[in-house]
């Protein structure tokens, strides 16, 4: 069992290091003379590593902290890059502290196909034209949880874990080697439902 936290966190590294050199190479590759690849390797890591302490000193600072800031309302204002921008802030803010997240339960989904279900988590509800309740699932790639799918499956058909959030996200960053011995299943407040019927008022256009 010691292995395979050695195992998952060389894989992240390794990830990581291919992340952070892939912003680099291309500009070392691009020098007149030529540089061993284990020796491009070492100085990207070394440039990536000083901009990253660089970065952490200026948001220390009371000066970068405000700059960070005007940026942020900055990247919030733009049309096309808000969405994208507010949507990966949030969701690496919940996989960052998974104890403070909008995620309600950890869920099973019916997903892809029939008979083979997924973990998700439970993130909110809706009521589907015919007034039947329905669950808001996110079910997170593995072992990259930034993405992944959002179904809407109907409440009755959901399939609610007593997993905590944490124990969830586990599961996915591990590809399943963290999953724990046994869950049980457990039922949240029913989502009110809207009467077939049910009409909207309509205003009066008289007077």
């Amino acid at each position: 069992m010691i292995f395979i936290p050695i195992a998952i966190t060389l894989f992240v590294l390794h990830a990581t290091i291919r992340l952070l050199t892939s912003f680099v190479l291309p500009w070392l590759r691009n020098l007149p003379f030529n540089i061993p690849d284990a020796a491009l390797v070492a100085v990207a890591l070394t440039v990536m590593a000083i901009s990253v302490y660089i970065t952490g000193l200026v948001a220390a600072h009371f000066f970068g902290r405000r700059l960070i800031r005007w940026g942020d309302r900055l990247l919030l204002r733009l049309p096309i890059v808000k969405p994208v921008y507010s949507a990966s802030r949030q969701v690496v803010s919940i996989f960052a502290s998974p104890s403070r997240t909008a995620f309600h339960a950890v869920a099973l989904a019916e997903f892809p196909r029939k008979d083979s279900f997924s973990v998700g988590f439970i993130t909110g509800t809706m009521i589907d034209p015919e007034g039947v309740p329905m669950y808001c699932i996110f079910i997170p790639t593995t072992p990259n949880p930034t993405t992944g799918f959002i179904i809407m499956q109907p409440e009755d058909e959901t399939i609610v874990t007593d997993l905590s959030v944490e124990e969830g996200v586990k599961m996915i960053i591990s590809g399943g080697m963290l999953s724990p011995h046994s869950y049980r299943t457990r039922t949240l407040s029913p989502i009110k439902r809207k009467t077939k019927n049910a009409q909207r008022p309509t205003q009066n256009s008289e007077g």
